[in-house]
């Protein structure tokens, strides 16, 4: 985050625009690391720009073009009380772009990676362990919103093919550390489902202190998409 993020438009000459009134753009950001006793960061979906389409700058062919800085600053983004140190890996804003039509219909979609909505992670890493093993010490934190365990359910480490499970027996959280040597070939992490899925949540934190994985409640069942991750320069 800490950057602009650059919008440009261009609305084609057919009928010179006259059949569409205004341009909206709106910005919404999701925490999508809520645990028990951590608060929802997210935000409502805000207008944050409004444009007039007739009076857009012209180009050679008759377009309508548009080029606009959504602000992503830690100042204008972050304005409702979120920290930088609150936004993790796997939060995102969503930009939603909307056409209002002169007889009043609204063209726009809520569809990632349409022309009307784009979402934009939070960080931006270089992902370590794509080719091979990231050694250390690794962290599972088990969360349980009723408070009773994870009832059956588990999470399964495999070590060079040596199997592991480890799991939340009672209360609402505890963390294991899971250290991985030097030299690791193959590491696996996969979630295995128990009762009342829906109380279950977790993180693994990589040995460099960032959020690898996260999931719940009613976490996917099977292996765990680990990303251990490094900032761009």
């Amino acid at each position: 985050v800490n950057e602009a993020y650059s919008v440009s438009l261009s609305i084609g000459a057919i009928e010179d625009g006259a059949l569409l009134q205004t341009f909206n753009i709106y910005k919404t950001f999701r925490d999508l690391t809520i645990f028990e006793g951590i608060p929802d960061l997210s935000q409502e979906e805000e207008l944050i720009a409004t444009f007039n389409i007739a009076d857009l700058t012209l180009d050679e062919d008759g377009n309508r073009l548009l080029d606009f800085l959504i602000p992503l600053t830690e100042t204008d983004v972050l304005e409702s009380g979120v920290a930088l140190n609150q936004i993790s890996l796997g939060d995102d804003f969503r930009i939603r772009y909307e056409i209002i039509a002169v007889d009043g219909r609204i063209i726009t979609t809520d569809a990632p990676d349409t022309e009307y909505f784009d979402v934009i992670p939070t960080t931006e890493c270089v992902q370590l362990n794509r080719d091979s093993v990231v050694p250390g010490d690794y962290v599972i934190e088990f969360d349980d919103s009723f408070g009773d365990g994870w009832d059956g359910a588990f999470i399964t480490v495999t070590i060079d093919g040596a199997a592991t499970d480890y799991t939340l027996e009672t209360g609402s959280s505890t963390e294991t550390t899971v250290t991985v040597p030097e030299g690791t070939s193959t590491l696996t992490f996969s979630y295995t489902a128990g009762s009342f899925e829906e109380e279950h949540s977790y993180v693994i934190v990589d040995p460099f202190g960032g959020d690898a994985a996260i999931d719940g409640p009613n976490p996917k069942v099977g292996e765990i998409s680990i990303r251990v991750c490094a900032a761009e320069e």
